[in-house]
């Protein structure tokens, strides 16, 4: 699933993120953070 090649060869080039998925009461929240 991931081409784990984490050498990048300029700034910015490569970018992950993880996102939070929380169950409230009423409805899901998702809370996306990027990382570069």
């Amino acid at each position: 699933m991931l081409n784990r090649e984490f050498q990048a060869t300029k700034p910015e080039e490569k970018w992950v993120s993880d996102i939070i998925y929380v169950w409230t009461a009423e409805r899901w929240l998702f809370w996306a953070k990027p990382v570069g």
